[in-house]
């Protein structure tokens, strides 16, 4: 019988293989060089139609490896990582939506309750290890939906 040598091929190719960038870690993250996102924004959106609503999250960067969003009083409520190519690629736009449950289930009042009005931060870093820095207003001033005029 003839050995086989798949085995040591196998892990032979599996260690070549490019790997995504390190897991951040706070020395890299304290002294990398900081940049602005490009477009940051958070917006509540409301459907009289459907009688529900929810939330909108975007941000923009150059490629991304991992971003976060903290809400006002500093809590992380949402983090995105990339993986595999994707990490080598880098992201750049992401936009997220919350699920939007009707009113009848879940009230206006408790809507803005779950998500304060204040500044929220968006934190991120590179592929390159550039740190990202942005953030975006959450307001609890809703306007009124449009007053159709025509047709009669």
């Amino acid at each position: 019988m003839k050995p086989t040598y798949a085995f040591p091929l196998l892990l032979t190719a599996a260690l070549a293989m490019p790997t995504p960038a390190a897991p951040l870690n706070t020395t890299s993250w304290e002294t990398s060089p900081v940049i602005r996102v490009k477009d940051a924004r958070i917006k509540f959106e409301m459907n009289a139609t459907d009688k529900d609503g929810g939330v909108q999250v975007f941000f923009d960067a150059d490629d991304w490896l991992r971003m976060s969003l903290y809400d006002p009083s500093g809590r992380r409520i949402y983090t995105s990582e990339t993986k595999g190519r994707m990490a080598r690629q880098g992201g750049t736009e992401l936009f997220l939506e919350s699920a939007e449950p009707p009113f009848s289930e879940v009230p206006l009042r408790r809507l803005l309750h779950r998500w304060p009005e204040g500044r929220y931060a968006f934190r991120g870093m590179t592929t390159d290890g550039v740190r990202l820095v942005g953030s975006a207003v959450l307001t609890h001033a809703i306007a009124r939906g449009p007053k159709l005029l025509g047709p009669p």
